[in-house]
Formats: C-alpha cells, structure tokens, sequence
C-alpha cells in the first residue's frame, strides 16, 4: 500500500513537472520568434547603410540621414521589448574605414504579420519627418567575421510528447519501467474491481432506456416529412427497442406477468401498424405484425387456450384485411399468411386433440375466408390501377394450406377427406362463377385460377371416396382421351394434363397392387393392368413419335413414354415374382426377366427407330443390379447371416452381363464402355470375390464372417488373384482397359496396411496367415507394376507415385510397432513373467523397445537415400520425387517421433542407470539429426539463399528445444522428480536452472553476433533475455525468501552485465558490411 502510495505522488509530481516543461517550452518559443523578427530588421537596415555609403564618395564626411517612417520604429520596438529592453541603439554611428567583405547582405524578407509597405519605407516627397539619427552598425574587430545571413526558419519540430515517448522507451533504466507499466496495470485492475461493486438496480436502467427510446420515438416522429428515410428506420429501432424491453422485463427480469407483457406488445402492433397506414410505410407495417403474432408465443407460459390465440390471430387477420383495403402491401399480406397458417400448423402438430374439433374447425374456415378476401381485395385494388394482377402465392396457397389442415381435421371420419374435398371444389366453383357473373372481365385470370381449384378439389374427391383400382381406371380412359384431344386440337395445356391424369392413374394403380397378399394377386390378375397400362404407355409413345414437327419438348416426353412402357413391364413382372416366389430364386427371376427385357429393348429399338435405347438397356441392367442387391442385403441383415447362401446365379447373371456391355460398347461407346466395366468391377470386387473368400475360407479352416479378419484375409487373397486373372486376360484379349481391373490390388494393398498398422499400433498382434496375405499383397502389387509397365500400360504420374508411395512408405511404417513387439518380447520375456521380473527390479525400460526399432527405420532411409543417388530399386525411375517428397515425408515423421520422446520419455535406461547424451531418447536425436543434415545435403544445392537461412534459424531452435529438455531430463533423474511438466515447473531450482541457462545461451548467441556482425542474431538473443526478465517477474518471484530466486536475480544479473560488456549492439557500418546480417535491426 505503501509503494502504491508513494508511486501516484510520483506521478502526480511528474504530471505537474511535465505541464510546466510544456509552458515553458511555449513561452521560449514565442521569444525565440519575436528574437528573429527583430535581427531580420535590423539586418536589413543595416544592408541599406551599407548599399549608400558605398555609393557616396570616400572623402565625403559622414551624413545624418532620415530615420525610416515612425511605424518601422514603433513595430521594432515593440518587437523587442520583451527580448532586451535595456539595449539602446546610438543615435549616430561611424561606418568603418574599411567596409566587410559582404556589401549587400542577403535580402530580407518580413514577416507576413505587421509588415510595413513599400511607400511607408519611402521618404515622403514634401514633407520630411524630423531628423532621427540612423542606427549605424558598431564598429568590429579588424580580424572579426561579417555577420552572417540570417537563415529561414528550421522546419517545425515533432511535438514534445513524442520525443517524451521515444526518450521513456529508448532511454533509461528500462527495468524500473517495467515496473511502472505493471503497477498501471494493476491500477487499471483496481478501478476495474471498484466499478464492479458498482451496481445499478436492472429497474432503473430499464425505464432510462425506456425514457430514452420515448425521446427517440419522438424524435422520428418529427422529422417524418423532412427526412423520410432517417425518421422510418429511427420509429422501426425505437419500437423494436420497445418490444425487446417488454420481453426483458416478462423474460429475462421478471418484472411484469406475461398478461401484461402481452397486452404491451399487442398495443404496440396496433401502433405500429397505424403509425405505418399513416406514413404509407409497408417494411414498418410488416414488422408490427410479425411482431404481434409472435407477441403470444414469447410471452406464452403453456397454459393459455387455443381458442383465445386463434381469436387474437383473427384480430390481427382483420387487421390484415382492413389493411389489404387501404393499401396493396403484398408482402405485408403474405406474412400474415405464412404466420397464421404456420403458427396453426406447429399448434396442432403439438396440442390438437379431436375435443377441439367444431372450435378449430371454425377458426380455419374463419382464416380460409380471411385471405380469400384479401387475395380479392389485392387484386381489386391492382385493377383499380388498371394493372391486373393476381397475387399466386395467396390465390393458390390459400385452398392447399386449408385443404391440407382439414384433411388433418378429417381424416379419421368415413369419408370426411372426400367430402372435405367436395366441399373445397364446391367453394371455389361457386366462388369463380359469382366473380364471373358481377365482374368477370375484371377478374379474368382470377376466376380462372378459382374455377381450376373447384375442378382439380372435385377431381380429388373420386379417389378419396372410391377404390384405388377403380379410381385408377377412370383415371386412365380420361387421361388418355384428354391426350388423344389435345393432340388433335393442338392444344398444349390439354395433352399435358392429360399426361398428368394418365400418370396419377397408374399410381393409383401401383399404390393398390403392392398392397394385396400373394393370394388376392392370384385372383386379381394384376399381370393383366400392367400389360394393359404399358400398352397404352406404348400406343401414346407411338403417337407423339408420329408427330413430324414434335419439337424438343414433345421429343422428352416420347422418350419419357418409352421409359415408362418398360418400367411398367418391368415393375409388373417384378411384382408377380415377388408375390409368387422368394429367397434365391427370387433374385435370379428378378434378374433374368430384367435382362431379358434389356436385350429385347436392346433388339427392338433401333428397329422401331426409338432413340436412346442404349439408355434404357443400360438403365434396366442397373435396376436389375439394384434389385439383387436389395435381396442380398435384406437376407443378410434379416436372416442368418450365412453368406453362403447368397443368389450365386443373379450374381454371376449381372457380373456377365456388365462385362458383356462393356465389351460390346468397346469401340462404338468407349464412354459406355468404361462405366460398364466399372459396373462390373463392383459386382465382382463386391459379391464375387465375396463368395471366393467364403469358400477360401471354408477349404483352409477359418471363421467366416465379415467382421472377422480370418475372412478379411481370404478376401485380399482372391483379390489379388483377380488382379493377375484380369491382367492375363487384358493382355490376352488386346483389350487394355480390362487392366484396370486389376487396380484394386493396390487399393487391397493400402487397407491392408491401413489395418495392420491400426492393429499394431493399437498394442496387439497379427497371426502368420496376416502377415502372409501382407506379404502377397506386396509380391502381387509388385508383379503388377513391372508388368504394366512392361506392357506399356500407362498407369498416369499421379497413381504411378501413389503406388510407390503405397509400396515403400507401408512397409516402412510397419517397421516400428512390428519391432517395437519383437523387443519387449526379447527383453521382458512372455507376457506371464513381466510382472514377475518388474517385482524383481529387472523391468526393462521401454524406451528400448522404442528407439531401437526407430533406429532401423533411420538406417531404411539411409540406404533409400544412397538408393536415390545411385537411381536403382526400389525408387527408380521415381529418384527425384522419393528425394523431394517421400523421403522429407519419413524423415519428418521420425523427427516427430523425437520431438515426442523428448517430451514424454524421461531417458530412463532401466537396468542400466541414466547417462546424460548416452541415453536412447538422445542418441536418437542425435541419428534423426544426422539422418536430416544428410537429406539438407541433397537438397540445399537447390535452395535459395533466405531458404537455407531460415533452415539455419529452425536448427538453432531445435538445438536449443532440445536443450532445454535434456536439462530437464537430467533435472527429472538428479532431483529424483516425476519427468512430468506440472512437476518439474513447481520445483523451483529447475526454474533457477532454466533461467540461467537461457540467460547462458542469449550470451553465448549474442556474442556469437558481435563477432559475425549479425543484427538478426543478436536480436534473437535480445528476445530470449526478454523472455528471461518475464519469467523472473512472472515466475521465479514467486518463490519468496528462497534460495533459489536468489541465485537467478543473481546469476540472470551477472550474465546481463557480462552481456552489457561482451557483446553489445553491432555497429551499423558493420550490420552493412555483413551480407550474412539478417536484415533486422
């Protein structure tokens, strides 16, 4: 307290030292300008007496000659009379015999305040003043100068308080500012914990804001005519702020109870949408309603009555629709729309029960009518203006919404959605025919799009209310005579809702068939509906393709037909089947009658000149494939998950199939062509080497299953089997795209070693047949890329180096934690007897069975490396990338390994006792060290300059990382302390340690810097002894009264001092002369 006392007296007495310095540096200033307005005077009469006693002869006696106007006299004296007001010019004054080097002094300018013109410095021509003597210069010295001119003003300084600043950073004792920028800090801490226990009650800030928006609200109010658009958007915020108070206060605070809130809100809904009506302001109108139909959800506490909200949104429909009168706000009588429909929605997803029928059912006719009536109101209007128009969204949203939400309504009633329908059709029917009959011409396109509801409700209503088969039926004949008028007509709108109509018969159709048991189908003859709808599917097809001027769209809509006609015969076929047959042999008939209609459409299209019937057989033999593959994974999930029991014949059906296309569409469609054999890739790679692997597995013994990796394994090996199968038979067959069918060998190669390294690095073990289908993944792999690329079978620059990448850095990985098990193994014995030999002290260290593996993996990257220099297996012809990439990739993952060990392994060497250097963790820093300057040596012929410096400075850096962590580790085993970073940073003769030693390495750098002439490294070194310095105030103060703080502030301040005088900032001529100086200064 004392210090924080004697500390704001301190800076009291130099704020009061620091404004006086300021005023008397002003004062000084102001003479320093009055003293060289005066010499400038002075010196110009001077070089007047001067210029005429020159002109006048030698022998002639000196003159007294007229004193210049009286206004010279009294500016210059009162010029001077603050400077000297005891210095008195003589009246007359001698010139010297000799007169100076200088005749004609440098002109004088005055200055531009108080400068007497050019008449005034003039002797008047008929009235001379009185004789004044003109002031002389003194006589000099004979050996003295002439004055010298007198200069223009130096440029105007930089203000005091800068150079104040750059003094107290740049000068000083800069500990003890430190020390001052602390205590600020935690005055500023001070005063922040004082204004907390400032509490202002939450009530009266409420009603200052309150009182505040009020004013503002006003404000907005009075410059509606005068500033629009600033008075709209102040009354907007001022209302909205309103509203987030009335929340507040009901919310967050609980001042008001929520019937109040509610009545605040409504009150401002109502304002503000005449406060809108009155400004013609629609975005001001809009904002009040959203804000009033959310005004009972925000203030709700789940007790109130539907009934009671359904009446306050009827209040603000009949707002809306009073509105809707006045003004054509389109976007004001949307947001009404989409409020009121979607609040009734969520309510009665949520709380309807059928209690609340005849109520709710009120209220939605009630809101049908509403905007019913304002969709006419917003038209009327717009036809007023003589610009008909409709508004959609409302005209048609309208009837969907309530027709959807009386459907909800009714749906449990016999019949109810049926005559809901009616009823809906009969609404807009008699709605359009009233309009048409008062003001059809008016309303043109409004009863059109009333009358089109009434027709699309009634038509609605026959499905509703009869059978699915039957409705289905009418469907389709008044479809298709629709269809058949409107191409006769040519009438577009016609033939397109008869497509619609025809398309809605055969779903209603398809949704009534796939309900029946296998005995009703039986009787019902389903076949027969489906043959009957692809029939006239077909005949309407034919029809349009009759057309010689079908055009683009009539052309889709062919296509489209034809389409259809097989999926109908394919959906009818596949429905007979799935009613009359299952299991296996379900899936080979669903196979089979798919390709079979395939080759039919394949055979019959270009007969029949159907274009894209490539598609259609391509498309048939996915569904084909698609309908298998639902088989197998429903017999797999649902069943007993015996895979031997797969559809073996629907498999090998699609697989020959797909690699039959594929062949086929070689030359006429290379396109088509390789989607197939990509097809084909996955059924076999999917399903056929699937079964491969079950009988593998079955014939060598091993569990079968998909989740065990015995199958896994026997699965990989009929991959690889299939990779040289396909390559044999690409080469064969003089067809090279095959060969990519081989390319999941490399793909099996990689979740192989993904596995086994998830496996080995998870802590467990993999058995002999693991590590044999490994090693022929890695033989096949192998075989494949010699023989592709003796082929001649590009294989593209990207795969090529993902596959040596694959092949090289796989292995490589696999290294360490397959060492790392063989270790422990050797050195702690069988997993029985390592408990047994750790209770008898002869527990091995397991940074042993770490590093010795990692070891091996640094000397693997040794001989790539010569490798490289010698271009041979295995990175031939890839040397330059395996020095560019890879092998950088490797190297960087042991440095990691490194950076890892140094962090966590305390060095432990457990039988043996611990040597700082001579433990595993250093020795392989030192490897990885070695292993990284090896691979700068390949590569730093190709780096620039600031690249190899920047190399320099990251080796420094990890130099001194590691430095760091070996002291520690040796601090960790001397101390006897848990190698842990809580424990070593609370020992304080550790953080003694690390202080000296880093004060040690700053000197050491920094001198290191004055030898070489390197700003850039003495600033490092300055950077760490700021690290220091914090550390000593942040962290080794805080060891009160101990040893140890004692030996850092001692030994930090020695090394300081030492610094001081060993190595001090280099000289600018020598941070230039250096081209090695890091450029910062």
């Amino acid at each position: 307290m004392v210090t924080f006392v004697v500390a704001i007296i301190a800076l009291r007495a130099a704020t009061a030292a620091k404004a006086r310095i300021r005023e008397l540096e002003h004062r000084n200033a102001q003479l320093q300008s009055a003293l060289n307005d005066l010499r400038g005077r002075v010196d110009y009469w001077i070089g007047r007496q001067l210029a005429s006693t020159e002109a006048a002869a030698p022998a002639e006696p000196p003159v007294t000659t007229a004193a210049p106007p009286a206004t010279v006299a009294v500016a210059a004296a009162k010029a001077a009379a603050p400077v000297a007001p005891a210095a008195a010019v003589p009246p007359t004054v001698r010139p010297p015999a000799e007169p100076p080097a200088a005749t004609q002094p440098p002109a004088w300018q005055p200055p531009p305040v108080g400068t007497p013109r050019q008449e005034e410095l003039e002797p008047a021509p008929k009235a001379a003043p009185p004789a004044v003597p003109t002031p002389q210069p003194a006589p000099q010295p004979a050996g003295a100068k002439p004055a010298a001119p007198v200069r223009p003003p130096a440029p105007r300084a930089a203000p005091a308080w800068i150079g104040a600043v750059r003094r107290w950073l740049f000068t000083g004792n800069l500990v003890a500012k430190l020390g001052l920028v602390i205590l600020l800090i935690g005055v500023s801490f001070l005063l922040k914990y004082v204004a907390s226990q400032i509490v202002i009650p939450v009530e009266l800030r409420i009603a200052a804001v309150a009182v505040a928006d009020i004013f503002l609200l006003r404000w907005g109010w009075r410059i509606r005519d005068s500033r629009r658009a600033i008075a709209l958007p102040v009354q907007g915020a001022a209302i909205g702020i309103f509203e987030l108070l009335t929340f507040a206060s009901f919310r967050l605070y609980e001042l008001i109870p929520g019937g109040a809130a509610f009545v605040l809100l409504f009150a401002l809904t109502v304002f503000t949408c005449l406060l809108a009506v009155m400004q013609n302001a629609v975005w001001l109108a809009l904002f009040g309603i959203v804000t009033g139909f959310a005004a009972p959800i925000v203030t709700s506490t789940g007790g109130g009555s539907h009934i009671g909200l359904f009446s306050y949104y009827a209040l603000l429909n009949a707002g809306i629709f009073a509105i809707a009168l006045k003004r054509s706000w389109r976007s004001l009588n949307l947001a009404g729309f989409v409020m009121t429909f979607g609040i009734g929605t969520a309510w009665g997803l949520r709380g309807y029960t059928p209690a609340d029928y005849l109520s709710v059912q009120l209220f939605l006719l009630l809101f049908v009518l509403f905007y019913t009536g304002i969709s006419l109101a917003f038209a009327a209007s717009k036809q007023a203006g003589q610009r008909p128009y409709i508004d959609a969204i409302l005209v048609f949203g309208t009837p969907v919404a309530g027709a959807g939400l009386q459907f909800a309504l009714v749906r449990d009633m016999p019949f109810g959605v049926a005559f809901a329908a009616l009823g809906m059709g009969l609404y807009y029917t008699a709605l359009a025919l009233y309009l048409w009959r008062r003001r059809g011409e008016h309303f043109r396109q409004l009863v059109g799009s009333f009358l089109t509801m009434g027709v699309l409700f009634g038509t609605l209503a026959i499905p509703m209310a009869l059978d699915g088969r039957a409705t289905s039926a009418a469907w389709a004949a008044e479809g298709a005579a629709i269809v058949w008028a409107g191409l006769r007509l040519q009438r577009r709108r016609t033939w397109l809702f008869g497509l619609a109509l025809q398309l809605g018969s055969w779903l209603a159709f398809l949704g009534s068939t796939v309900r029946l048991t296998p005995e009703q189908a039986v009787d019902a003859s389903i076949w027969l509906g489906f043959l009957i709808l692809a029939a006239s599917a077909g005949v309407m097809a034919w029809r349009f393709q009759s057309l010689h001027d079908a055009g683009r769209a009539r052309n889709g809509i062919r296509m489209g037909l034809w389409w259809l006609t097989a999926a109908t015969l394919l959906i009818g076929a596949w429905i007979e089947i799935g009613l009359r047959a299952d299991g296996t042999v379900r899936a080979a008939l669903l196979a089979g009658s798919a390709l079979l209609l395939c080759a039919a459409v394949a055979m019959a299209g270009p007969r029949l000149r159907v274009a894209g019937t490539r598609v259609v057989a391509l498309a048939i033999q996915l569904l084909a494939a698609l309908a298998v593959l639902w088989q197998i994974l429903d017999a797999w999930t649902l069943g007993t998950g015996n895979w031997a029991e797969r559809p073996v014949v629907a498999i090998l059906l699609i697989t020959g199939s797909a690699l039959f296309s594929a062949w086929r569409l070689r030359d006429p469609a290379p396109r088509w062509s390789r989607t197939m054999l990509a097809w084909s890739a996955a059924w076999w790679y999917g399903s056929v080497a699937s079964i491969g692997a079950d009988l593998l597995a079955g014939l060598i013994g091993i569990r079968s299953g998909i989740v065990t990796l015995d199958w896994w394994s026997a699965y990989a090996l009929c991959v690889a089997v299939s990779a040289l199968l396909f390559t044999w038979v690409a080469r064969r067959l003089a067809w090279p795209a095959l060969r990519w069918l081989a390319a999941p060998c490399w793909l099996a190669l990689g979740l192989a070693l993904a596995t086994a390294l998830l496996v080995l690095y998870g802590g467990h073990t993999l058995a002999w047949r693991e590590w044999g289908v490994l090693a022929a993944l890695l033989v096949v792999s192998e075989v494949l890329l010699q023989g592709w690329a003796r082929n001649g079978w590009e294989l593209g620059r990207k795969r090529t180096l993902a596959v040596h990448a694959l092949r090289s850095a796989g292995p490589w990985l696999v290294i360490w934690p397959a060492g790392y098990e063989l270790i422990v193994r050797w050195l702690a014995g069988p997993a029985m007897y390592r408990d047994l030999l750790a209770m008898a002290g002869w527990d091995a260290a397991g940074v042993w069975g770490q590093c010795l593996p990692a070891w091996l993996q640094m000397g693997v990257l040794a001989w790539l490396l010569r490798a490289v220099r010698q271009e041979r297996w295995p990175v031939a012809p890839l040397g330059a990338w395996y020095a560019r990439r890879l092998l950088p990739l490797a190297t960087a993952w042991c440095v990691l390994w490194v950076i890892w060990w140094n962090l966590v392994q305390d060095g432990g060497m457990a039988p043996l006792p611990y040597l700082p250097l001579l433990n595993p963790v250093d020795l392989s820093t030192a490897l990885v060290a070695a292993l990284v300057v090896a691979h700068c040596r390949v590569a730093l012929p190709d780096l620039a300059a600031p690249s190899r410096g920047r190399l320099r400075w990251l080796a420094g850096a990890a130099a001194f990382g590691w430095l760091n962590l070996m002291l520690l580790r040796t601090a960790a085993h001397v101390l006897d302390l848990p190698y842990e970073a809580g424990a070593l940073f609370a020992s304080r003769a550790v953080e003694a340690m690390l202080s000296l030693v880093w004060s040690l390495s700053a000197l050491v750098l920094m001198r290191f810097a004055v030898r070489r002439a390197l700003r850039a490294a003495w600033l490092a070194g300055a950077g760490i002894l700021v690290l220091v310095v914090a550390k000593l105030f942040l962290v080794d103060l805080d060891g009160s009264g101990s040893m140890e703080r004692i030996v850092s502030f001692v030994g930090v301040g020695l090394l300081m001092l030492a610094i001081g005088y060993l190595a001090p900032f280099p000289t600018d001529k020598a941070g230039h002369d250096n081209p090695r100086d890091g450029g910062a200064a």
